[in-house]
């Protein structure tokens, strides 16, 4: 009997977990296809695995009979990819670096790897694209090297280094009253709809984010599908959105565009940072580390938008 062997990898976190919902946001998947994987493997083998109620996940005896063979299986995956991403380290020079969706909005970033590319010719760059969670997750498996991210970091296996900090925008059509205000107090936003992604993706940035909006009385709109497309017929339809810079946006096949004022009243701006894991002794790692702890950040957005 062949079965796709991440199935059990999947069996093993809700067995660690006892619970779908955190074996999927541990996993970084949702839990309503995580359960469904789960139904597909009990389907293969033929009974259950675990007893699910309302209340609590616990594992059936044949689970408990199967958990221990299914560990193995999962700690021989993670040495494997351990041991690939030695080998393909040791083939070729290259520096692997995570990016969030948003970086488009912080132009250090590409000016820090546009730098360090002109500076090391010879080392191949790989860019992997996530939500900070993500990132981070990939640079204690040893996947990337360095992360860019935004927001509080709460993580003490890395070291962080702040390159620049941006106080946020509100984005809405010229002729809403907030758009004709010079700035949005936090407390203007009272009773608005405002369009958030959804907390799975960075629960930390989430909070930073939206939690003083929350108290400041405005209501909370979840985007489930966080994509422009979706936003922009939420932004249609009357939501005002939040971002991190004050540029104007018009939506595909649109002639309408938004406009942007600054938000004031947060007590802290937020920041976008560099993180490694502390245990990285990659040179190609320290040499980045290096360089973007001594730029001048406003000599790298000069060179940027050259």
């Amino acid at each position: 009997m062949r079965i796709d062997g991440r199935l059990y990898l999947y069996f093993v976190a809700v067995a660690e977990e006892l619970s779908f919902t955190r074996a999927a946001k541990k996993l970084l998947i949702a839990q309503p296809w995580l359960s469904a994987q789960i139904r597909k493997l009990e389907s293969v083998l033929g009974f259950d695995l675990f007893v699910r109620t309302s209340r609590r996940v616990e594992l059936t005896d044949q689970g408990r009979l199967l958990l221990p063979e299914a560990l193995r299986l999962s700690q021989a995956n993670h040495a494997v990819e351990a041991a690939i991403q030695r080998i393909r380290h040791s083939r070729e020079k290259r520096l692997r670096i995570g990016i969030p969706p948003y970086a488009e909005h912080f132009e250090q970033s590409s000016a820090l790897i546009e730098r360090f590319s002109k500076a090391n010719p010879s080392v191949h760059i790989e860019i992997e694209y996530g939500w900070s969670p993500l990132l981070i997750k990939l640079l204690r498996q040893g996947s990337i090297d360095l992360a860019f991210t935004i927001g509080a970091l709460h993580e003490p296996d890395c070291e962080e280094m702040t390159i620049t900090q941006t106080c946020l925008f509100v984005l809405g059509w010229p002729d809403d009253p907030l758009m004709q205000q010079k700035h949005v107090h936090i407390s203007d936003l009272a009773n608005r709809q405002i369009a958030v992604f959804p907390r799975g993706l960075n629960s930390d940035l989430h909070d930073e984010m939206y939690k003083p909006l929350e108290l400041a009385g405005a209501h909370l709109v979840t985007i489930p599908q966080w994509n422009s497309h979706s936003l922009w017929r939420h932004l249609q339809a009357g939501l005002i959105w939040i971002g991190f810079d004050g540029k104007t946006r018009r939506g595909a096949n649109s002639s309408r565009e938004l406009t942007s004022r600054p938000l004031v009243g947060f007590a802290n701006p937020l920041t976008f940072s560099l993180v490694k894991d502390i245990r990285s002794n990659d040179t190609l790692c320290k040499t980045f580390w290096n360089l973007a702890l001594t730029s001048d950040q406003n000599l790298l957005l000069d060179q940027n938008n050259k």
